[in-house]
């Protein structure tokens, strides 16, 4: 970047800094406005019309303050602009392209190899959700396979006891 493309930048950034900072003054200033036209419309409600006359000056004052700021706020906004255009900000921008493994280079000289301690502890809490899930079904299995077995031992007591009930009616 030369002399002149340096110099344009930095006029640039001082009027954008100039920019918000006028914005904020003037943001300010409207809620000073709005506070002294607040305390002119109490002092009438209480019947001080001597308090709301000093107030409505004070009003007055902040407004023509806030009219102020407006002007240099569309001042400064328009000297911005117009060095906008001619110094084409686009153009004094660099490009900026990032290398991936470059970044995942320099990261690993500043903060060190990954971390494979990570993945060591997440493949293990998922052995062990895996080992619980698979006791669980095993002890549902062995719940059901009991289950069937007292429902057969029922049926084999129930037909003993009809073919007994048959015997004894003959």
């Amino acid at each position: 970047m030369d002399e002149v493309e340096k110099a344009a930048r930095n006029y640039l950034i001082s009027l954008i800094s100039t920019l918000k900072k006028t914005r904020a003054a003037r943001a300010k200033q409207e809620h000073e406005v709005r506070r002294w036209e607040q305390r002119v419309e109490l002092a009438r409600e209480k019947g001080r019309e001597d308090l709301a006359a000093q107030a409505e000056q004070r009003a007055g004052e902040a407004q023509q303050a806030l009219e102020k700021l407006k002007t240099e706020e569309q001042e400064v906004l328009g000297e911005f602009r117009e060095a906008q255009t001619r110094y084409k900000i686009e153009s004094m921008i660099p490009e900026k392209r990032i290398d991936p493994e470059q970044l995942l280079a320099a990261l690993e000289t500043v903060a060190g190899p990954p971390d494979g301690l990570q993945d060591e502890l997440d493949r293990t809490a998922v052995d062990e959700q895996l080992t619980a899930l698979k006791a669980e079904l095993q002890e549902g299995h062995q719940a059901d396979h009991k289950a069937k077995f007292r429902r057969g031992a029922d049926n084999a007591d129930s037909a003993d006891t009809h073919a007994d009930n048959k015997e004894s009616d003959k």
